[in-house]
């Protein structure tokens, strides 16, 4: 018979694998996460800056910034120059006309800036966006694989359990089997629960007892619940005990004769 415990070791041997390729997962993850931080982070750095835009006075915050930095100044004289060219060409340098186009080249400039770089900005907040996506997806994907992986390990302990119970539960029916026909009787304590001693044979306890539920379904549960213990008999009367696939099992028959011859008329003492 099955000592017991195999398939639960078995179990944990897989289930040990398996918790080493959940920190392959989580470690392929963290990986990939760092990977897109940097993406992640550009990106809400260019929607906050959208979200500046969105408003008049952040607007007017951003245009404020490109006319007073003076990056844009020489873009705005040579544009100046090249304007004040084309209108002293055609005779226009002091006309109305003239001053308006001179006065809106900074603005329009200014403006041009402002929409270069809020496209930049949406650019960078879409790939943001997409990094978090990414990040979330690789999420979801690791999350799944983790849950399915907990789940294998429950079936193979569930699995490893079951499969113990049932060669413990076949293992002892076939050593009732093999105690029968050797007119022999199961009287292992490892087999009893609820043990109570009741009375007294010639030097030797009787006790009442119930059997494991291990042996239910099996031919055990047709056997008696009341006599000897096979541990104390062995003690005195070791001759009379055997073991039949590691299990104590006392010839009942022979003993009782044993204690008739020794202690004449046999009874239960209370």
């Amino acid at each position: 018979m099955s000592k017991g415990g195999s398939g639960a070791e078995a179990a944990a041997a897989a289930n040990t694998k398996i918790d080493l390729g959940i920190d392959e997962l989580r470690n392929q993850f963290a990986q990939s996460q760092q990977a897109f931080q940097p993406f992640i982070d550009v990106g809400l750095q260019g929607l906050q800056g959208q979200a500046q835009g969105s408003t008049v006075q952040g607007l007017g915050d951003i245009l404020g910034q490109i006319f007073n930095g003076g990056a844009l100044q020489p873009l705005i004289d040579e544009r100046t120059r090249a304007a004040q060219g084309q209108l002293a060409a055609g005779g226009l340098t002091r006309s109305g006309t003239a001053l308006e186009t001179i006065s809106a080249i900074p603005q329009d400039i200014g403006l041009a800036i402002e929409q270069m770089l809020a496209g930049r900005q949406g650019q960078l907040a879409q790939g943001g966006f997409t990094g978090v996506q990414n990040v979330a997806q690789l999420g979801a994907g690791t999350a799944q694989g983790i849950a399915g992986s907990r789940t294998q390990q429950g079936e193979n302990l569930s699995s490893g359990i079951l499969a113990d119970a049932q060669a413990k539960a076949a293992g002892i029916s076939n050593a009732i089997k093999i105690a029968s026909t050797a007119a022999m009787a199961f009287s292992d304590p490892r087999l009893k629960t609820n043990v109570m001693k009741v009375s007294e044979i010639g030097n030797l306890d009787v006790f009442e007892w119930d059997w494991i539920p291990e042996t239910k379904g099996t031919a055990v549960e047709s056997q008696p619940t009341l006599g000897f213990m096979a541990t104390q008999i062995e003690e005195k009367y070791p001759e009379f005990v055997g073991v039949i696939d590691g299990f104590k099992a006392v010839m009942y028959g022979p003993l009782l004769d044993k204690l008739q011859e020794k202690y004449g008329n046999v009874q239960c003492q209370h």
